[in-house]
């Protein structure tokens, strides 16, 4: 952001504080389970195109089907940025 015109980083700066705060929330989950699934995998005789895999996968699954319209809303206010 150093390098980034003041103008604009002032203009923006409620959604990156929104941003940066949401993010704090985040907390990445064990890797476990995903290196379970890699490992079946890759020793799987037909692997699957699309393995799910971690704490969130399945909801990512659900709003990757979601239009992107809404979808964006309703990733914004999850954020705390609508």
């Amino acid at each position: 952001m150093a390098a980034a015109d003041p103008d604009l980083v002032a203009l923006y700066q409620p959604r990156l504080a929104a941003v940066t705060k949401a993010m704090a929330r985040m907390r990445p989950g064990p890797v476990a389970p995903v290196a379970k699934v890699i490992v079946t995998a890759v020793e799987a005789r037909r692997p699957k195109l699309v393995y799910l895999a971690g704490r969130d996968a399945r909801l990512a699954a659900i709003l990757a089907r979601i239009p992107a319209r809404p979808r964006a809303r309703l990733l914004a206010r999850a954020m705390g940025l609508a």
